[in-house]
């Protein structure tokens, strides 16, 4: 990783994959050897494309066989659709996926989607019967909705990269998170799970100081080094 190239995608920071300013303090070991070069990580902006056709990342920095994707609340669910997608057309390969409490179920049939209803939480049921209803439209039959805009409709989970994932006991994806997590684990992938008890949606960027916010963050930095590193 050499030469002016090297250097400037060595110096990327992880901002692009979670956006999350509060979590790239340099004195975190897995951030630290993603910044000093020992991880290439590179940043695809909204103007390059990601070409499910071609089977390949249209950035001429991006190393093709070490794609790992991740995100959080909703764009952890496009990251479990992103997998799907990639599985069933071939490519690009992904070696790793990191969808944090993901949203992955338009149902909200689950006891958890029930749990959370005060004004005040992060995400609430409400909030949530509404984002489902601007992001899929106005449905009449959801029973034909595409894996790829709802995951949790996804028949197969076999052949899916290995998992990272985490979530708060007190937040309403935890029982369609744990149903993924098992469900990927008889699918045969290998998945990681943390579930962290008293801690609600979003816990670790709304409460970043807390020891628990700092120890989850810490665990899926250190996830995503491990997967690119070894």
């Amino acid at each position: 990783m050499g030469g002016e190239n090297g250097t400037r995608r060595a110096s990327i920071s992880l901002r692009y994959i979670f956006n999350r300013r509060n979590l790239y303090d340099d004195h975190q070991p897995s951030l630290t050897r993603i910044k000093t070069g020992l991880l290439p990580i590179s940043r695809v902006s909204v103007g390059e494309r990601f070409s499910m056709e071609s089977k390949s990342l249209v950035h001429p920095t991006i190393d093709v066989k070490r794609v790992a994707i991740a995100g959080a609340s909703g764009g952890g669910g496009l990251t479990a659709a992103l997998a799907l997608m990639a599985r069933d057309k071939e490519g690009p390969s992904i070696i790793f996926q990191m969808p944090l409490y993901p949203m992955l179920d338009n149902r909200n049939e689950a006891p958890s989607s029930y749990e959370i209803t005060e004004d005040h939480a992060t995400w609430s049921r409400i909030n949530n019967l509404t984002a489902w209803r601007m992001y899929l439209g106005e449905e009449k039959d959801t029973h034909e909705l595409s894996p790829y805009a709802v995951p949790s409709r996804a028949d197969n989970l076999a052949g899916l990269p290995p998992t990272y994932t985490c979530i708060g006991q007190l937040d309403i994806f935890r029982d369609e998170t744990i149903e993924y997590v098992t469900r990927l684990a008889q699918a045969g992938v290998d998945v990681e799970f943390h579930l962290y008890p008293g801690s609600f949606h979003c816990f670790e960027v709304f409460m970043p100081n807390a020891e628990v916010s700092q120890r989850a963050s810490q665990n899926y930095l250190d996830a995503m080094a491990r997967a690119l590193y070894f």
